[in-house]
Parts: C-alpha cells; sequence; structure tokens
C-alpha cells in the first residue's frame, strides 16, 4: 500500500512537525509494478482532489493491465489542509469532499466496469466517457474508500468494494466504525457481509 501526499508532517500522530517528503503514489505504484511479479499493488489512499476521475480510471486501467491484474484501488476524500493550500487547491469543508469523493467513485467504477458513462453531478460532468483498454481485473479493480464517518461509511457502502478504517487508536473505536459500516449497507440495501474491511495502524519508531 502507498499513500498519496505531495509533503507531509507526522505531528498529527505524536510525531515531529517538520514537512517530510513523500514519493507521489502512482508512480511508485508503477515502479512496484515493474520490479515484482505476484505481490498486489494499492493505493492508501488516493487523494481525490488531486486528480480527475476520468484520469483515475485510466490511470488504474492501465496498471491493472500492466501489472497483470494486481491493483488495489483506495480513494479518499483527502485531509491534510497544508498541501492544498501549498498547491493552491480550495480545501473544501469535509462533507463537500466526502460528497465529490462519492461522485468521484461512481465515475471510476463505472468507467473500470466498462461503461459509457454520462455523468452530471454537483461537482464532476462527463459526456460519453470510456476507459480503453479495459484492466485485467473483472468486472474490474477492486475499489476502497478510506475515512471513518458516516457520510464517508454511506459512500463506502453505496460504491465501494471494500472500507478502509484508518488509523485504528483502540479496538474500542474500531468495532463501533465496524457496527455503523454495518448499518450504512442495510441502509441502501446492501448485505454488510459484501463490503471488505481493512485497518490501517501507525507506528512510530
Amino acid at each position: 500500500w502507498v499513500s498519496d501526499h505531495l509533503f507531509l508532517d507526522w505531528s498529527k500522530y505524536g510525531g515531529p512537525d517538520t514537512l517530510q517528503g513523500s514519493l507521489e503514489c502512482w508512480t511508485t505504484l508503477s515502479a512496484l509494478a515493474a520490479h515484482t511479479e505476484s505481490v498486489r499493488l494499492g493505493s492508501l489512499a488516493l487523494c481525490n482532489d488531486l486528480r480527475n476521475p476520468a484520469l483515475v480510471a485510466k490511470m488504474a486501467a492501465t496498471l491493472d493491465l500492466l501489472s497483470g491484474g494486481r491493483l488495489e484501488l483506495g480513494m479518499g476524500a483527502g485531509w491534510y489542509e497544508p498541501e492544498y493550500r501549498a498547491a493552491g487547491i480550495e480545501f473544501s469543508r469535509a462533507g463537500t469532499r466526502i460528497r465529490r469523493l462519492g461522485e468521484a467513485v461512481e465515475i471510476v467504477t463505472r468507467l473500470l466496469s466498462g461503461d459509457e458513462v454520462t455523468f452530471v453531478g454537483e461537482h464532476y460532468t462527463t459526456s460519453e466517457a470510456v476507459c480503453r483498454p479495459q484492466p485485467v481485473q473483472q468486472p474490474r479493480p477492486p475499489v476502497w474508500v478510506c475515512g471513518k464517518g458516516d457520510l464517508l461509511l454511506r459512500t463506502a457502502a453505496t460504491s465501494a468494494d471494500g472500507w478502509n478504517f484508518s488509523w485504528v487508536g483502540s479496538l474500542d473505536a474500531y468495532e463501533e466504525r465496524a457496527k455503523a459500516a454495518d448499518r450504512a449497507c442495510e441502509e441502501v440495501g446492501r448485505k454488510p457481509e459484501t463490503l471488505r474491511r481493512s485497518v490501517g495502524a501507525y507506528v512510530l519508531a
């Protein structure tokens, strides 16, 4: 799994607040694909506001094809305001970022599934968009949504194959959010067991 930041500091996790460099996520995954044969390759998670969803679908299909079907596509709403400010990208309220992520996930999953996508949303518009060639994995590479709030969980239940809880602070906190994920699935008419789960934990050495 490779994270997606322009740069980062570790103060949120109890580390220093000095800026640290970060390799670009997709370039790194491409290099890993070229130097491995069986390990799966995942983004955890692509910051949605750094790339257009039609481009993300194209990137994902290409990497899945060139890696022989090893991609796990994780997408998130973005949270690190300093990199937004540095890059001149508006840092919207959390609800806006998550709703924008929801639209992006719908566009990406449909394109990766082979659909011709005309979409008119609050944040994105596409017209007869296609993604060719298609990825190796069918019906498409697994798409994960990463986060923990109620709106995010509903987005995962509606559009994604899996949900990643990042970062775990306690088992009790994860248990509460896992139950909320179950409820989100039930509210949209989905069986909770069909939503894959993963947990991110951090270690300071």
